[in-house]
């Protein structure tokens, strides 16, 4: 978050939530261009709001976590479940006739070939993050949410399906003026993120 705050998207904002979506979902909180780390420094597990007290547990413990229905490997099974009676032309093609070999770069790959399944399972899978998210969007009123991590890079119209469940879902006031954007610095982030916090600590003595 601090690394998209300084470098990255959130250049020029004085608040926002930066979301990564891939094989968890992790997020930071931005105040007065102030990382927001909480009274034990755990702010941030947006992955971890529970969305549906009847879902799937959670690797964390809780049940229906938005990691649960959100995270890569949910994406992956949404997919599965819809190609039971078969691969569809494109998917097989992109998958050489497996479906062992499907993963999330194949499955956006499949997408962008106009794939139904691969589209349908991506939308599903935006629309439940933009309505986890419009929460938290409630919760802060941010200038930005910046999403990035290895889903939102795949491109097919995720991050704008996520934007607009975000939009539909959220008090009108809440997104009045909200910019929704695409993380800038990819893996980057982190490495530049802890550099920052290092920076920030050293000045707090």
């Amino acid at each position: 978050a601090l690394g998209e705050l300084r470098f990255g998207a959130g250049r020029g904002f004085n608040s926002a939530i930066c979301i990564t979506v891939g094989s968890g979902i992790g997020g930071g909180i931005i105040i007065d261009r102030q990382l927001w780390r909480g009274s034990t420094f755990s702010a941030g597990e947006i992955g971890h709001i529970v969305i549906d007290f009847n879902g799937p547990q959670c690797r964390c413990g809780n049940w229906g976590c938005l990691e649960v229905f959100c995270s890569s490997s949910a994406l992956i099974e949404r997919a599965k479940n819809k190609f039971k009676n078969g691969l569809p032309e494109i998917l097989n093609d992109v998958l050489d006739g497996s479906e062992e070999n499907l993963n999330v770069k194949k499955l956006f790959a499949a997408a962008k070939k106009g794939d139904a399944i691969a589209l349908k399972a991506i939308e599903e899978t935006a629309t439940i993050l933009g309505a986890g998210l419009s929460g938290v969007v409630n919760l802060f009123n941010p200038e930005a949410l910046i999403l990035g991590g290895g889903i939102v890079d795949g491109g097919a119209g995720f991050i704008e399906a996520v934007g607009a469940e975000v939009r539909r879902r959220a008090y009108p006031k809440s997104v009045e003026n909200l910019r929704i954007l695409k993380a800038e610095l990819g893996n980057d982030a982190g490495f530049i993120g802890a550099g920052l916090l290092g920076e920030y600590k050293s000045r707090r003595g």
